[in-house]
């Protein structure tokens, strides 16, 4: 069963200043414990977590490394009236249209982002790739 945490409620917490662990909450925000307050020496310093809160808190660093789910299909069907065609960044390509990357493999249009960008569904994931570029 967890603690209630309160104001003036006491704590366990290291004190940076004589290492005591003794203290008493001074202030919460948002439902997490903000300030605390040494019982020896009177030193108000920020809530240190405890190893245990640690490993509950998620990682903002992970949390950024973390890709999107991939799709476990196209968004789109594809269009079979139309035949697979060779990607070339330089051709235009429509929702549907199958390609055939030298370096993914086949995939179909999912998305038109822009007049310079496709989403286009591999096997493999999801790539952005050009279109319409003459260079």
């Amino acid at each position: 069963m967890a603690a209630i945490r309160e104001v003036g409620a006491d704590i366990d917490n290291k004190c940076g200043k004589c290492g005591d662990g003794a203290h008493v909450i001074v202030s919460i925000t948002n439902g997490r414990i903000g300030k605390v307050e040494c019982k020896q020496c009177g030193n108000q310093h920020r809530h240190r977590l405890t190893d245990a809160e640690k490993q509950m808190k998620p990682s903002k660093r992970a949390s950024r490394r973390t890709a999107p789910p991939e799709p476990e299909g196209p968004l789109v069907e594809p269009d079979l009236s139309r035949p697979i065609r060779p990607y070339q960044k330089s051709e235009v390509y429509a929702v549907g249209d199958r390609i055939d990357h030298q370096s993914f493999g086949t995939g179909i249009i999912e998305r038109v982002m822009s007049p310079s960008k496709v989403q286009v569904y591999f096997p493999d994931g999801q790539k952005m790739l050009l279109q319409g570029r003459n260079t």
